[in-house]
């Protein structure tokens, strides 16, 4: 089994996500995919209606906008 998410009860509503069609959760830019808000916010109430927690944003989805501004422009990757 991967090891790829460490969520054990929800690993299978997340690989689901991920075969979606690519612009409704994310796109592939030289050979790395990569979430968009939607998937992020999917991901995010999957994992509170499972574990429980806090249901807002402390920061944001600003936050994880500029994550994946620096993640696409840093070389590498």
């Amino acid at each position: 089994m991967s090891k790829k998410y460490r969520f054990k009860k929800i690993e299978e509503k997340l690989r689901k996500l991920e075969t979606e069609p690519e612009e409704h959760y994310g796109f592939i830019e030289n050979n790395v995919w990569y979430p968009n808000t939607r998937f992020i916010e999917e991901a995010h109430d999957m994992l509170i209606r499972e574990y429980s927690g806090y249901t807002g944003y402390e920061t944001g989805i600003n936050l994880f906008q500029t994550i994946l501004k620096q993640a696409r422009e840093t070389a590498g990757i």
